[in-house]
């Protein structure tokens, strides 16, 4: 069985998974439970499972499945702190995708790019960081899509995270003990 990649986000939980059926697709779940039954959008056949801990009467729902217009194999998500998008990237594309979740519509966004290994939004959405396993970074300003290449001697971005203000992005590196840091001034 292929893995899958688990994460939770405004009561609903996505996953993709490494199998041909879903290669190049985002499966988003949610909890339905008395009181709370869940949506499934309509051409997409529900499966459920799982029950919630101690005993109660919920499970995970199968609501929707993002696909985009490529096979690749989707490698690296996360949600816009809002909930209304979420980014996908593969190591094997060409650029990344933005998600407005809700309509199930997906824009690519700066092909070119290659071997994403990583995507991060700032808390406030004002910011966009990709990482690639060549070593570079591009962090992009999220009004207009513009970005800034950056690059490290210590390997590649194998972790980020954003301060709650979203003005420093704190970053780990695949052959460096030391955290890098990224400051801004101000907001876009």
């Amino acid at each position: 069985m292929p893995p899958h990649y688990w994460s939770f986000h405004n009561n609903i939980l996505f996953d993709w998974v490494g199998n041909f059926l879903f290669r190049g697709g985002i499966c988003l779940w949610s909890a339905s439970y008395p009181g709370n039954v869940a949506s499934v959008k309509s051409g997409v056949t529900s499966s459920s499972f799982g029950a919630f801990p101690r005993g109660s009467s919920g499970h995970w729902i199968l609501v929707d499945v993002l696909r985009g217009s490529s096979p690749e194999l989707v490698s690296a998500l996360c949600w816009k702190p809002d909930g209304r998008y979420l980014a996908s990237a593969s190591c094997n594309g060409q650029s990344f995708t933005i998600w407005d979740v809700s309509q199930g519509l997906g824009t690519p966004i700066r092909r070119g790019l290659s071997s994403i290994s990583l995507v991060r939004w700032s808390p406030s959405g004002d910011y966009f960081l990709t990482a690639k396993f060549d070593g570079t970074f591009h962090l992009w300003e999220t009004n207009t899509w513009t970005s800034e290449p950056w690059s490290s001697s210590n390997g590649y971005v194998t972790g980020a995270n954003w301060d709650p203000e979203g003005r420093v992005a704190l970053l780990s590196f695949s052959n460096s003990t030391t955290l890098g840091s990224v400051h801004f001034s101000s907001k876009p």
